[in-house]
């Protein structure tokens, strides 16, 4: 794994990013449906309130994986992100699907939502913290356009798990520099771009400064993943084995519902709720 560790002020390029997405959606390569998806969505639905229609944001959706099987009857969901060919993919799976009018996909940035206050009951946005120059903007406009008692569900990437894997191959001096970077950026997926990582108390103190309250903290792909490593191969292969080995799968999965060893999984869901705010009275 190659490390790019930055300062902000150097940033992750937001055009490169879409270009990337871009160029993923065109050639019918997007990452997603994977063993993390669908854990992440069965995580995701029993979060979500069904029993009163309930306007949804899957904020950087790319081709729409979470938000098309959140929509249904009494869900409306708005599916936004920066890349327009996933977009584009989003559309084509919507029809496919007879979604109609359930389903509406726009293009926009999450640091800066094309949307008025209090638009909507819960908001999703999974494996975009790892690409975001300004978290603290895009969590005060996620707040903003939250309704009272509004979800949201939101992701991240570890940066213990990513010091732990590259203590365990040797490379001790890489490790080293994911622990003192005050901002961690690694490229670890091969054709995606760079991630930025995120401490349990980073997120903690993320969320509660613009008064989150957090309701559910999951880790998720514990020790399997650490393969990619110890093997030397790629993200996709070390989903593979863990498929081919029930063990470990039930090992992962009972890692992930009981939150054992959650400083030590690779990914986080965060699922919180705005809080009502304080009205003084004069």
């Amino acid at each position: 794994m190659r490390l790019i560790l930055q300062k902000m002020s150097l940033e992750l390029s937001k055009q490169q990013i879409i270009s990337c997405y871009d160029d993923l959606a065109r050639s019918g390569r997007f990452p997603d449906d994977t063993y993390l998806h669908r854990t992440f969505q069965g995580i995701i639905e029993p979060q979500i309130e069904s029993t009163k229609p309930l306007d949804i944001l899957d904020a950087g959706g790319g081709s729409g994986f979470f938000g098309l099987n959140l929509a249904s009857s009494e869900r409306r969901v708005t599916i936004l992100d920066l890349s327009l060919e996933a977009l584009k993919t989003t559309q084509k799976r919507s029809n496919k699907i007879n979604s109609g009018n359930k389903v509406t996909a726009i293009a926009g940035d999450v640091e800066n939502l094309p949307f008025l206050d209090a638009t909507f009951d819960a908001i999703i946005c999974i494996f975009v913290f790892s690409h975001l120059n300004d978290p603290i903007s895009a969590i005060c406009e996620f707040k903003r356009v939250l309704r009272h008692s509004g979800q949201l569900i939101v992701s991240f990437e570890n940066r213990y798990w990513h010091i732990v894997a590259e203590g365990l191959v040797e490379k001790y001096s890489e490790a080293i520099s994911l622990l003192s970077a005050s901002v961690p950026i690694v490229k670890a997926y091969g054709i995606l771009p760079p991630v930025r990582l995120y401490t349990v108390l980073e997120i903690e103190k993320l969320l509660s400064d613009q008064d989150l309250q957090i309701t559910s903290f999951k880790g998720v792909r514990h020790l399997t993943s650490f393969q990619e490593h110890l093997k030397g191969i790629g993200t996709t292969d070390a989903e593979r084995l863990m498929y081919n080995d029930l063990n470990a799968l039930e090992l992962e999965k009972r890692l992930t519902d009981s939150g054992e060893l959650l400083c030590l999984a690779r990914h986080f869901l965060v699922c919180c709720e705005k809080k009502h705010e304080k009205r003084h009275s004069f």
